[in-house]
């Protein structure tokens, strides 16, 4: 018998849930003779109509199969003496029952997050140890229990006197290689604080999903116009009329609503430690987008309190892009402290909306309304489940740990407001609005205007690589499930039982509250959905996940808090030089354990994903153990990763930044599933 090419260089290891699924597959064929479901997609270890027996798979891709089953014995036989009786060596499929079971939503309103997985079962928990980098998980354990060691910090922030102190000392660490400190961060670079440096981040830093269209008429447009009317700032004023001025915003006024405080109240962290008050903000940034695409930071409201006459706002004295020098940046310092208020507000929205929320969160109601609705084996569960690879654990430990004991210690609202504010985010997720096209489109940035290498928005290379990410990633989905009579037309998908109760236990409001989520009908809606799941599992969480470590290690640049009160007029704010803006953030000895849990906390959750975890493994491995139009779907996604790694290549040297590598969105550093 002839062997069947493996597409694409074989790996060093298989996917896990590729692995697993084609293990369950082949043990259901051993037990019953027959294939649980249309089987297609999975390896047999004998000739069935679909699958690929192992007389198919070349020999070293056999030998590589052989040494991962081997290890899947391993680790169960490690779980022998922990469980009743003894389980099977090799994953089985369960039946629906068993895993409605195993797999329920807490009962709702029993804690202060949203709905999530009840219980753990056994096989799916991964330990802390194995999820995270073991020297970064206990220097932040350490950290946590205040033992302060040449170890984890080996000059005390709190020993500086000034920003360019802090600065010096970054850079000495990392020459000397101190842990966290050891790779490179955006404080290597002279102009860090500069108006370019800072408006970039909007488009290629760790959170470059939220700046979105001002139209002339918008309600913003409006507020900053009045403004700089008050101001007498006629040089804002023309700009913001010009026909040539593109406007946009990065917007954190709801923080107040979302928190459940009235419009004029101060953000803090209140009563939680009375003796170091931490505070928060809600500001507003205005942004121009010159027609050569560079983004260009006009006025900043530094803490919106409902109306324009109870919040001061601050404009930008240069208001065109390279006008000033970066030494002139250097000293405006009641900009640059806007700046930062900007930038405080964006790390609690990005933390505690875009990363947590937004991709953790969301994913875990997909994860357990999918165990309940699809047995194991059928094409969607398949096609899924390897997007869940220690998803649950982490989430676990985020909800035991990482909230209560780091971000509700160091951001600048109260802990009841941070479960108040993750609540109000989660139940206002947005799923059909979150696909690719209709995120770009709603935010101001036409799909059919990305790819323009000199167009206004090539300097925006999340948007241009994502967006061609979902279109390969939706083909991918459509050829899947081409292999699949059942989900072949319209009346096919109305008529899923299956599909309606996925749908049901996603959206009830008891149940996992995504109130947002489609009710499916259509081909169309269920290719879309199931996108969308991979896409925040995969290539969403890795763009907003892995650049933390370079932007926000140096505090400074994202500090989570502000620890002085903001001023409360703008002449105050006019009146700020360095001292203030260095007085304001996490520096001084009492907030020495705050400043180390911020810039420890980027290196506890990102590092480089290993190569058995990337998306290219993973279409290599599904097109490796498939046949028939299911290997085709896999052999075509690999091909389409590939030639959107040098797309990527390509967008990155398009940037008119230089020192800026935008890299993380490379197919071979994208994690599978929400790892870390």
């Amino acid at each position: 018998m002839s062997s069947t090419k493996i597409s694409g260089p074989l790996p060093t290891e298989w996917n896990t849930g590729v692995f697993r699924g084609i293990i369950r597959g082949r043990q259901a064929l051993l037990d019953n003779g027959r294939s649980r479901g249309p089987g297609e997609g999975l390896v047999a270890p004998i000739p069935v109509k679909g699958l690929l027996p192992p007389a198919k798979i070349p020999y070293r891709a056999l030998k590589l199969t052989v040494s991962q089953e081997w290890h899947e014995v391993n680790e169960r036989l490690n779980h022998v003496f922990d469980i009743v009786g003894f389980e099977p060596v090799l994953s089985h499929a369960r039946t629906i029952a068993d895993k409605q079971e195993t797999y329920d939503f807490q009962p709702w309103n029993t804690d202060q997050y949203p709905p999530h997985l009840y219980h753990i079962p056994k096989k799916d928990e991964v330990p802390a140890t194995t999820i995270f980098d073991f020297t970064a998980y206990i220097t932040t354990a350490l950290i946590l229990k205040g033992a302060w060691t040449s170890w984890t910090t080996p000059d005390p922030i709190y020993k500086v006197k000034n920003i360019d102190e802090i600065i010096a000392n970054d850079r000495k660490f990392r020459k000397q290689e101190w842990e966290v400190y050891a790779d490179t961060n955006i404080g290597d670079r002279d102009d860090w604080f500069s108006d370019d440096v800072f408006a970039q981040q909007q488009f290629t830093g760790v959170n470059p999903v939220s700046i979105t269209i001002a139209t002339p008429e918008s309600e913003w447009v409006t507020k900053f116009k009045a403004a700089a009317t008050t101001q007498n700032l006629s040089d804002v004023l023309a700009l913001m009329n010009s026909q040539d001025s593109s406007l946009y915003v990065a917007d954190y006024s709801y923080f107040r609503k979302a928190v459940g405080a009235s419009t004029d109240a101060e953000l803090s962290s209140g009563l939680d430690d009375p003796d170091n008050i931490r505070y928060g903000c809600s500001p507003v940034g205005l942004f121009n987008l010159t027609s050569e695409g560079k983004l260009h930071p006009v006025g900043i409201i530094i803490d919106y309190k409902g109306s324009m006459e109870n919040s001061v706002t601050i404009f930008n004295k240069c208001l065109t892009p390279g006008g000033n020098t970066i030494d002139e940046q250097k000293e405006d310092w009641p900009w640059r402290y806007a700046k930062t208020a900007l930038s405080s507000a964006d790390w609690l929205h990005h933390e505690a909306k875009v990363h947590l929320t937004d991709t953790h969160l969301v994913e875990e109601v997909i994860i357990v309304a999918t165990h309940r609705a699809f047995p194991e084996g059928k094409p969607i569960f398949n096609l899924l489940e390897p997007h869940w690879e220690r998803t649950l654990s982490l989430n676990k430990a985020a909800r035991d740990t990482l909230v209560p004991s780091v971000i509700t210690k160091i951001a600048g609202v109260s802990s009841k407001e941070i479960y108040t504010y993750i609540k109000y985010v989660f139940e206002n997720f947005d799923f059909v609005g979150g696909y690719i096209p209709n995120d770009l489109k709603s935010r101001g940035f036409p799909l059919d205007e990305l790819s323009d290498p000199k167009g206004r928005f090539h300097n925006y290379a999340y948007a241009r690589n994502m967006n061609l990410m979902w279109q390969k990633l939706r083909c991918f989905v459509a050829g899947y499930l081409s292999a699949f009579p059942e989900y072949d037309t319209d009346e096919d998908i109305a008529q899923d039982d299956e599909i309606a109760y996925w749908c049901s236990e996603i959206r009830g409001p008891l149940r996992g509250n995504l109130k947002l989520f489609p009710t499916i009908k259509t081909r169309d809606e269920l290719i879309d959905a199931l996108t969308m799941c991979i896409h925040i599992a995969s290539p969403q969480h890795t763009a907003i996940n892995y650049l933390q470590r370079y932007y926000m290690s140096l505090v400074i640049n994202k500090p989570p808090a502000f620890c002085t009160p903001l001023p409360d007029s703008l002449k105050t704010l006019e009146g700020y030089g360095q001292q203030q803006l260095f007085d304001a953030l996490p520096v001084r000895k009492q907030w020495a354990q705050q400043y180390m849990l911020a810039s420890h906390l980027p290196w506890l959750l990102s590092y480089q994903v290993a190569s058995a975890q990337n998306l290219i493994n993973y279409a290599i491995t599904l097109a490796s153990f498939s046949t028939g139009k299911v290997q085709e779907a896999a052999k075509q996604f690999e091909a389409d990763l590939y030639s959107l790694k040098k797309q990527f290549d390509e967008h990155n040297t398009q940037l008119d930044d230089k020192q800026l590598n935008y890299s993380v969105m490379d197919p071979e550093l994208t994690a599978v599933s929400i790892l870390i």
